[in-house]
C-alpha cells in the first residue's frame, strides 16, 4: 500500500503570542484660530463657555458711563488749526508739512466733530499734539502708498507693521502694551459635555495681536488683597496646583505665565489682527471674543465688574465691540455677553452725537484707514483705552479684589470661582468613555464573524512507495 494513504490528518498552525489592539489617542484639541474659522467649531465653544452676541443697547447702565467715555472721540483737536488766521495755524506752517496741514483739515470736512473751540491751553500744548499727530500722519501716508499700488497683495504682517503698529503702539503711553502675548482660555462653564464638543474646548491658550493691561502701580495698589487671598486654605483648596499651572498665582492673571513677582494682572482690551478674506474680519471678531472670554472670567473669578474693548483690525479697516460679564442669581451661571460697537449716528435733544443703540445687533461701525478722519478717530479711541485702563479701571479692579479679600471674614457667604481648569478629569473622562466604546465595537466585530481564521492545510503526503 502506498504511505500517500496512510497519513492526510491536517497540521494545526503555530500559536503565537496576540498582540492587544492599541488604544485610540485622543483627537489633537483645535486651536483657537481654527475654532474662529469654523462656524460648528464656534459654536460649540460658545455653547460650553456661555458666549451670546447682543446689541450694544443692551449694555447695563452700570457700564455704560465707562463705554461711553472711552468710546467718545470728540472734541480732541482745536478748531483754530483749520483757520489760516489763527495764531495756532502760523505756528504749524513752521513745523508742519503742506500736507500735514491738507490731512488735518481732510479731517475736519469729514468729521467736524473731531474739532472743538480753542481754549487757553491749546497753544501751550500745540508741540505735543503736533507730535502725536504727525505720527498718525505717517501710519496714514503709509497706507497710502500701499494703495496706490493696486496689483500689489499684501498680508496681514505688511499692514501690521507699515500701518498698524505705528498707530497703535504711540497711542498706548501710560498702561502697559502687549503684543502677542499668551491668554489662557477658562475651563468650560457647562458641566454637560459631549466627546465631540470636548475636542473643540480642550483648547488651552489663544494669542491676540495685542492686548492693554493695567500699568505695574496696580501691584502695589492691591498688594495686600493679593496677600490675603493667596494664604487663604479655602482659596487654596478651590484652587489647582502650581503643576498644573492653575493654583492661585496663575489665576491671578489672563496670562499663561505669571509675573516673576506673584501679585495681580488684569487686561482692560484685546486686539486682533486678520489678512484681508472674504470671511477675515468675522473669524477675527470670533477669536477676539475668545480673547475677551478669557479676560472676563479672570474678572469675573475676582469680583471686577468691567467692560472689555475689543478692536479688530482687518484690510486697512477697524472695528470694535464692547464685552461683559452677567451672572444669574438663581443658577449662579456665568455669560459672556458681546455688542459690536454701531458708531455715532444721532444727535441727542443738546446736540451731541450718541450711539446708535437701535442697530441690528450684528451691526459695527467700521473705520476705514485710508480716510484721515477715521485714522485720527481710531488714534484718539486707542488713547481713550489707555487713560481709562490707568484711571477708572484700576479703581474697579482694586475695588473687587479688595471686596472679595473682605468677604473671606465671613466663610457663610464668601463665594470663589477658579477660572482656569483645574484639572482634565472632564476631559479624560469623556475620552475614556470613547476609548472603551472603541474597544467594544471591536470585540463586537470579532464576535460577529468579521474576523476571518486562517484556514487549515493538509500535510503533503509522501511520493514514495513503500519497499
Amino acid at each position: 500500500m502506498s504511505s500517500t494513504d496512510s497519513d492526510s490528518s491536517p497540521v494545526a498552525p503555530k500559536t503565537g503570542t496576540k498582540r492587544k489592539a492599541a488604544a485610540p489617542k485622543a483627537p489633537r484639541a483645535v486651536s483657537a484660530s481654527e475654532i474662529a474659522r469654523n462656524t460648528q467649531h464656534f459654536e460649540t465653544w460658545s455653547n460650553g463657555q456661555g458666549l451670546a452676541q447682543v446689541s450694544f443697547g443692551d449694555l447695563p447702565n452700570v457700564l455704560k458711563t465707562h463705554v461711553d467715555s472711552i468710546l467718545c472721540v470728540e472734541g480732541k483737536i482745536p478748531l483754530s488749526w483749520t483757520n489760516k488766521r489763527s495764531a495756532a495755524y502760523a505756528r504749524l506752517s513752521l513745523v508742519a508739512e503742506p500736507e500735514f496741514l491738507d490731512f488735518v483739515k481732510a479731517a475736519y470736512r469729514a468729521s467736524p466733530m473731531l474739532f472743538r473751540r480753542d481754549t487757553e491751553d491749546d497753544l501751550r500744548l500745540l508741540p505735543a499734539l503736533y507730535r502725536e499727530l504727525s505720527v498718525v500722519f505717517t501710519a496714514w501716508e503709509r497706507l497710502q502708498r500701499m494703495r496706490a499700488y493696486k496689483d500689489q497683495k499684501y498680508s496681514e504682517s505688511d499692514y501690521a507693521s507699515n500701518v498698524y503698529d505705528i498707530l497703535r503702539s504711540p497711542a498706548i503711553k501710560q498702561a502697559s502694551y502687549r503684543t502677542s502675548r499668551a491668554l489662557v482660555l477658562p475651563q468650560p462653564i457647562r458641566s454637560r459635555l459631549s466627546q465631540a464638543s470636548a475636542r473643540v474646548l480642550k483648547t488651552r491658550m489663544i494669542m491676540p495681536d495685542c492686548a492693554v493691561f493695567a500699568p505695574p502701580s496696580l501691584h502695589s495698589r492691591t498688594q495686600a488683597a493679593y496677600q490675603k487671598l493667596s494664604a487663604s486654605k479655602t482659596v487654596k483648596n478651590m484652587a489647582g496646583t502650581s503643576t498644573r499651572r492653575s493654583s492661585f498665582r496663575y489665576q491671578a492673571t489672563p496670562a499663561d505665565a505669571p509675573p516673576q513677582t506673584p501679585g495681580f494682572e488684569f487686561a482692560s482690551s484685546v486686539w486682533e489682527d486678520k489678512k484681508p478674506a472674504h470671511q477675515g474680519k468675522t473669524d477675527a471678531y470670533w477669536q477676539n471674543r475668545m480673547s475677551a472670554a478669557s479676560v472676563l472670567r479672570h474678572h469675573h473669578s475676582l469680583r471686577v465688574q468691567a467692560p472689555v474693548i475689543g478692536l479688530v483690525f482687518a484690510d486697512a479697516t477697524v472695528r470694535a465691540h464692547v464685552d461683559w460679564w452677567v451672572q444669574d442669581e438663581e443658577t449662579r451661571e456665568t455669560r459672556i455677553l458681546s455688542a459690536p460697537y454701531p458708531g455715532v449716528r444721532k444727535v441727542d435733544d443738546e446736540g451731541r452725537m450718541t450711539p446708535n443703540d437701535n442697530e441690528l445687533y450684528d451691526r459695527f461701525q467700521e473705520w476705514e484707514l485710508h480716510s484721515a478722519a477715521d485714522i485720527l478717530q481710531v488714534y484718539f479711541l486707542i488713547r481713550n483705552i489707555d487713560d481709562w485702563t490707568v484711571g477708572p479701571f484700576q479703581t474697579l479692579v482694586q475695588d473687587g479684589v479688595e471686596a472679595l479679600a473682605l468677604s473671606l471674614q465671613d466663610k457663610t457667604t464668601f463665594r470663589y470661582t477658579p477660572w482656569r481648569r483645574v484639572d482634565n478629569t472632564w476631559f479624560t473622562s469623556l475620552f475614556s468613555k470613547e476609548n472603551l466604546s472603541h474597544s467594544s465595537a471591536s470585540s463586537r466585530r470579532r464576535s460577529s464573524g468579521l474576523h476571518i481564521p486562517i484556514p487549515l492545510m493538509p500535510k503533503k503526503k509522501s511520493t514514495r512507495s513503500k519497499k
